[in-house]
């Protein structure tokens, strides 16, 4: 919950209900850190497709970039070598790169979301 949704909710409160504004300063103020933490950032699972990881891959099917691990690069690669062999004009994916952590592939990927790339990399080129 953010910080001023939960003020604003303080502050209606304090009209219905007559709490001194003073208190409502110290109770926004009191709430500790961990409390205010967004849980789907906490949340390691993506999708039911992908987890979070160091590894960009674009989604060629879904069209969207990933920061996943391991697994789903293994996949992605069978499910690619599988669309080469029966000559499919498009790749389900493409590897672009292993970072050394999750932030710095998340740091690379906002980079390729705001940056019209041309996605020529899922043409699958005899």
């Amino acid at each position: 919950m953010s910080k001023l949704f939960l003020f604003t909710l303080l502050c209606f409160c304090s009209v219905s209900y007559g709490i001194d504004p003073r208190q409502l300063k110290q109770l926004t103020n009191s709430q500790n850190s961990e409390d205010s933490k967004d849980i789907a950032l906490l949340d390691n699972e993506i999708s039911l497709l992908y987890q979070k990881g160091p590894v960009l891959l674009y989604d060629c099917l879904s069209s969207h970039w990933v920061c996943t691990g391991e697994v789903e690069l293994n996949r992605c690669e069978r499910e690619k070598n599988v669309a080469i062999l029966e000559r499919k004009k498009q790749l389900p994916c493409a590897y672009i790169h292993k970072f050394k952590s999750k932030e710095e592939c998340h740091a690379r990927q906002q980079i390729f979301i705001n940056r019209s790339i041309a996605h020529d990399f899922c043409a699958n080129r005899p």
